[in-house]
């Protein structure tokens, strides 16, 4: 009807007097945070770079993805037309959603609920928030709802890259082999993949959001 779904790795922020968006064009805001000891490994694999430049990456307020430019050696991009995505660091881009003033509806949720034992409660929440928004509740119903947590098994997802690929796989620089996407999944890989060092790192920079999110 008239909804248009939108997905960005943006932040909502303004450059030169020109913001992302505004609430006008907004009909409302899903928000997916994840934990930053988890989002570290997880840009670290798919950039095919060191923990410490991953973490250099996320403490960095000018940080942004150039698609065009990963073209020849990250990615393959069909669109010819690709615009930046302007990060900034972890911290700053959950706040920039998170903290709005405006009255838009936001629905926040974390990674870690998608993928756990709450992945139900997390998608109701979800066809919730559709209906609140005027979707049609013919759209929703718990065949939906269960088909969308058969199909979306981490398993499976793997499984269909296998067979199918994945445009936004990472290629390996010295094999020029595409690695796979769907690496890990679950939550908590930090707890066996980050030394103490790098753990501290993330957490003494962003303690009081972590805190704040139930991180720490």
């Amino acid at each position: 009807e008239d909804f248009i779904f939108f997905k960005t790795h943006s932040g909502l922020y303004e450059i030169a007097n020109n913001p992302f968006t505004v609430s006008q064009n907004t009909r409302g805001i899903i928000y997916i945070i994840r934990d930053p000891r988890d989002v570290c490994i997880s840009w670290s694999k798919h950039n095919g770079i060191t923990l410490d430049k991953s973490i250099e990456f996320m403490n960095n307020d000018y940080a942004y993805i150039d698609w065009p430019n990963f073209k020849s050696s990250s990615y393959i991009i069909d669109d010819q037309i690709v615009p930046k995505s302007f990060l900034s660091s972890w911290e700053k881009h959950v706040l920039s959603w998170t903290s709005l003033k405006w009255k838009t509806p936001i629905l926040i949720l974390k990674y870690e609920d998608l993928i756990g034992d709450n992945k139900k409660k997390s998608l109701i929440k979800v066809f919730d928030f559709f209906k609140s928004l005027g979707m049609s509740q013919k759209l929703f119903n718990i065949s939906k709802l269960n088909k969308v947590i058969k199909t979306t098994e981490f398993s499976n997802m793997k499984e269909l890259e296998k067979k199918h690929g994945f445009r936004e796989a990472t290629i390996d620089s010295k094999t020029g082999k595409r690695l796979s996407f769907f690496n890990k999944g679950p939550k908590n890989n930090w707890k066996d993949q980050l030394d103490s060092n790098n753990r501290n790192k993330i957490e003494k920079t962003y303690s009081k959001l972590m805190q704040e999110l139930g991180y720490l």
